[in-house]
């Protein structure tokens, strides 16, 4: 059986765009009608939350792309091609992104990070959500550790990766560190929050997509080139 990378690249698409779509409902109901539970729709909707509907889809999106690395990696391990290390590691490393987005793992670096800018003399501020300076930091670690690997993929390939990972990035540090300025504001309740959050997690689930959509086109060009 052979799947299509691009109809399961628009699935995913369609499956973000609804819970984009039910996320801003749900607030605009609960900012300007005063409806806070909607039969508890406005938790389950609700991207900035966890243990919900839209948690348990990022999870699952980023296993998959941990199932596809593994898979590359795995294949690459058999025919001893080079790098099947590092397409391991990064199997490793979208494991461990699915299960924080399940279990919010990160949250647990907040208590350190906050210590961490009261000894430096920085105010919270953008750094409300004090778990990002771990996340700039590992980002750079694997970052320069994988620029050897980038530059070995095909040119589509890395093209992808290079735009999937930059969505993605920006979501996931860039947006949350200005929604972290205006939860220190005591802004959190606003429709303008919960429009930055939208534009967060949108650009996560949108970088995801396009990784995996990338996996995916990759394992086709290598299974056409196996059958040469």
């Amino acid at each position: 059986m052979r799947l299509s990378p691009a109809k399961i690249a628009v699935a995913l698409s369609l499956i973000v765009c609804s819970l984009l779509l039910a996320h801003t409902a749900t607030q605009v109901l609960r900012v300007y009608g005063g409806y806070d539970f909607q039969l508890g729709l406005q938790r389950q909707f609700n991207l900035d939350l966890e243990n919900n509907i839209p948690s348990w889809y990022a999870s699952s999106a980023l296993f998959l792309c941990a199932f596809l690395l593994g898979v590359i990696g795995v294949a690459k391990r058999y025919e001893q091609a080079p790098r099947s290390r590092q397409w391991l590691g990064l199997a490793a490393i979208f494991l461990y992104l699915s299960l924080d987005e399940a279990a919010s793992l990160h949250e647990m670096a907040m208590p350190l990070g906050r210590t961490l800018l009261n000894q430096l003399g920085v105010s919270s501020g953008y750094f409300h959500f004090a778990w990002v300076i771990f996340g700039m930091i590992a980002f750079s670690i694997v970052g320069f550790s994988y620029l050897g690997f980038l530059r070995a993929l095909p040119t589509a390939t890395k093209r992808l990766f290079v735009i999937a990972g930059m969505l993605y990035v920006a979501g996931a540090l860039g947006i949350e560190i200005f929604g972290g300025k205006v939860a220190s504001q005591g802004e959190m309740d606003s429709m303008f929050y919960a429009v930055l959050v939208a534009v967060e997690e949108g650009l996560e689930m949108f970088g995801i997509v396009l990784f995996n959509y990338a996996l995916l086109s990759y394992i086709g060009q290598r299974e056409m080139a196996a059958s040469l």
